[in-house]
């Protein structure tokens, strides 16, 4: 092979190793966006699940919003926010 041949095998090596290398990255970053979108879908989930607890405690009438928040996993912010929501909701006779 020629000194000339050698050079242009060699670039050519190069730009694909570059480009390799790019697609590769492009590769890692996009399975560390759905790794993201599923962590926060199952957080967004889990969440609603808490708010649905609570909600069934709150119709039950048992126990202190106090109470709830914490069997709930929930702040006593957001209890008092599915109250409020739900002496909202309850229809008039």
């Amino acid at each position: 092979m020629t000194k000339v041949a050698m050079i242009f095998e060699k670039e050519k090596e190069e730009a694909v190793k570059r480009e390799r290398e790019k697609m590769e990255q492009i590769a890692r970053e996009e399975r560390e966006r759905i790794q993201q979108a599923a962590k926060e879908k199952r957080r967004k989930a889990l969440m609603a699940e808490k708010r649905k607890i609570a909600l069934k405690m709150l119709a039950d009438g048992e126990l202190s919003p106090e109470k709830i928040a914490q069997y709930a996993g929930i702040n006593i912010k957001t209890v008092k926010k599915l109250a409020g929501q739900q002496s909202r909701d309850i229809p008039l006779q």
